[in-house]
């Protein structure tokens, strides 16, 4: 539950630091400059490293479940 908690509170954080940015940047497309890009960058990999944190308790749960079953 910790890990689960933990990978929230990085999508709150990128979340609120994606409308932080494009609110200071403006609500664009495309990047219109380097810091832009940079901070675009920034929140996928956070997004992506949020995502990939709350599925492992996910993944030892169904590897406890299937040697349950197989045992």
């Amino acid at each position: 539950m910790k890990t689960i908690n933990f990978a929230r509170k990085i999508w709150l954080f990128t979340w609120i630091f994606w409308i932080a940015y494009n609110t200071y940047f403006g609500w664009n497309l495309h990047s219109q400059s380097n810091a832009e890009s940079t901070c675009d960058l920034i929140f996928k990999v956070a997004l992506n490293i949020g995502i990939i944190i709350y599925f492992i308790p996910l993944s030892k749960l169904y590897e406890k479940a299937v040697k349950l079953f197989l045992d």
